[in-house]
């Protein structure tokens, strides 16, 4: 009997488009008590992507005093002076996830992007600056430098495709999921090192590809000098996704590789009056962001072109304008 059943569930299954990695065990009900529907890290296929299912739960975003004094005495230290600034960050803050959701595994990829919206960016984009961006072509790298309208819009086809609700996570949910239970710096703990930062994600020193040899001399000296994050016929290029370490829950490349786009509009003191409970972003558009047209949105986890203090779990950034270099995205299903 428990075979046939097992028949008819994989049967619903396969009709209804899903797939889902499960384990069933022999035994009686008593020697299975009842459990969550889903577990953290648990992985289902809908709709030709995969997906890790992250639970319900509780959470300190944002960095810690400690953290953002830690990197501004580099950054100092460097003169450098990004924006936004590290500061930004704080203060950390309990954050309240009230329900579960699908997460990518991965972030989209082109061959997704491509079945899903019926083309691929960048052609238009490409002749009227002159960038050759054809190197960037591979199905299984990430779709990176494209409008958040156009994210927002892949998800809203993918949602009449199947009926569901597809959409960029928030910033609260991508944190969240990023740190997977973690409250260090990193989802791998505190070590920044080059050695154990190219184990877990893409970074500007170690996705250098040579792409002209014309330009090999210069780029030697750059290479030289560690100036890599300079986008130029050879330089730092994201790479195919999957290829580094996951976090505890299954998610890879959440740090480098792309940045990855947020439902949030982007306020830098946002954290000082954002709610506890499923902050979505501020409602409107802030002052700080008066010269842009289009409202600027939150980009979370570093890119390939990033140095580690950009490659943290509470690491933000924003994208403003028609394409941020380097940012792609990540889908959620909603249960």
């Amino acid at each position: 009997m428990r075979a046939i059943l097992v028949n008819i569930v994989a049967v619903l299954v396969s009709i209804l488009g899903i797939s889902c990695i499960l384990s069933l065990s022999r035994g009686t009900a008593a020697d299975n008590p009842v459990k969550p529907a889903h577990k953290a890290g648990e992985i289902c296929v809908f709709d030709g992507i995969e997906f890790v299912w992250i639970p319900p739960g509780e959470f300190m975003m944002g960095a810690t005093e400690k953290e953002i004094k830690f990197v501004r005495a580099f950054l100092d230290e460097q003169c450098w002076d990004p924006y936004p600034p590290v500061e930004c960050e704080g203060p950390a803050h309990q954050v309240r996830i009230s329900k579960g959701f699908w997460m990518g595994k991965y972030e989209v990829t082109q061959a997704q992007f491509e079945r899903i919206a019926g083309f691929l960016p960048w052609t238009e984009y490409s002749e009227s600056t002159g960038v050759h961006l054809t190197d960037y072509r591979d199905p299984n790298r990430p779709v990176v430098d494209i409008p958040w309208d156009q994210a927002v819009s892949f998800c809203d086809a993918l949602s009449a495709i199947s009926g569901k609700v597809y959409r960029l996570p928030t910033e609260a949910e991508w944190e969240y999921a990023c740190r997977a239970g973690t409250t260090t710096p990193f989802y791998w703990g505190n070590d920044p090192s080059p050695a154990v930062l190219g184990e877990y994600c893409w970074h500007c020193r170690n996705s250098y590809e040579v792409r002209d040899k014309e330009w090999l001399a210069i780029d030697e000296i750059l290479l030289r000098d560690n100036v890599i994050d300079v986008i130029s016929p050879n330089g730092v290029w994201f790479k195919p996704v999957g290829l580094k370490k996951p976090n505890a829950w299954g998610l890879y490349d959440m740090i480098g590789n792309a940045s990855e786009m947020c439902l949030d509009r982007f306020y830098e003191d946002y954290y000082t009056f954002s709610p506890a409970n499923d902050p979505r972003g501020p409602a409107r558009q802030y002052p700080l962001e008066q010269n842009w047209k289009e409202p600027c949105h939150v980009a979370r986890g570093g890119s390939y072109m990033d140095y580690w203090y950009r490659c943290r779990s509470a690491s933000r950034d924003r994208m403003c304008g028609p394409v941020h270099n380097g940012t792609g995205f990540r889908i959620v299903r909603e249960e």
